[in-house]
């Protein structure tokens, strides 16, 4: 048996009682590894991710808008977001997980929507991508799940080719550093940028708060995302943001300056 108590800061309290026997974060998933990203968080992500497509889907006539009427088309596409079942969403979709750990992402979202998504994930340790694979296997989710060794800031996909991106980053403690991150995170929100569709979206999980406000801030990426939603997420002790990036229209120039790092 499972209990959790949750203690606010008024000293009120809940206390959960688990139903099942098995871990809900361990779901679907055989082979952890060290700090593998809970499944129940895994599904939200990408719970989040489908409704906002299914949201941009519904304002597609919209077009790429700025300014007053920008923050506006934003606003509804948050509202349609929350009212809209994700699992209704009409079109085949090809997502990606450039940092997929063991997995757990590609595999809640494949087993949520299987006959309407495939995934190409990967990640830069060969164990990751073994445990992977075997995990999706394992869940009976071979066929739409495509896994390799890659760098989530040098990815072998072509231009505008994903239609959602679902990834949890490094935050700087059990994998990375900070100072990895400062020069990591540009890098893959610029490769983000690249193999995005046109308004295709991208959900990310940091805790690298303020060095994410940056980067989205600069120069380079504000004409390349818009920022749809930010959630606070639990995560144990933690308090990491879910971030929900909408891409913008491709930049007039076809020459992307590399990306200078953010202190």
């Amino acid at each position: 048996m499972e209990i959790n108590i949750n203690i606010a800061e008024d000293s009120s309290g809940m206390v959960y009682v688990s139903s099942r026997r098995e871990r809900v974060s361990k779901r679907n998933i055989v082979d952890a590894g060290a700090g593998a990203l809970k499944g129940s968080i895994g599904f939200a992500m990408c719970f989040v991710g489908w409704s906002f497509l299914f949201a941009g889907l519904q304002n597609h006539k919209l077009g790429d808008l700025s300014g007053v009427l920008e923050i506006s088309h934003t606003k509804k596409e948050k509202k349609d977001a929350h009212n809209l079942n994700p699992f209704l969403y009409p079109r085949f979709v090809v997502a990606s997980d450039p940092m997929c750990g063991v997995g757990t992402i590609p595999i809640e979202s494949a087993n949520a929507w299987p006959s309407s998504s495939f995934w190409m994930c990967g990640d830069i340790r060969v164990n990751n991508v073994t445990r992977t694979i075997f995990n999706a296997s394992h869940a009976g989710l071979g066929d739409l799940i495509n896994c390799c060794k890659w760098d989530g800031t040098c990815l072998p996909l072509k231009d505008q080719q994903i239609d959602l991106i679902v990834s949890d980053l490094p935050f700087g403690k059990k994998h990375g550093s900070h100072a990895e991150n400062r020069k990591m995170y540009p890098l893959f929100l610029e490769e983000c940028a690249r193999v995005l569709k046109f308004r295709g979206v991208a959900v990310l999980l940091s805790l690298e708060t303020k060095l994410m406000d940056r980067t989205l801030n600069s120069k380079l990426f504000l004409p390349l995302f818009i920022e749809l939603e930010r959630f606070t997420v639990n995560h144990g002790n933690l308090q990491p943001v879910l971030i929900v990036l909408r891409r913008r229209n491709p930049p007039k120039s076809k020459n992307i300056e590399a990306p200078a790092t953010i202190n």
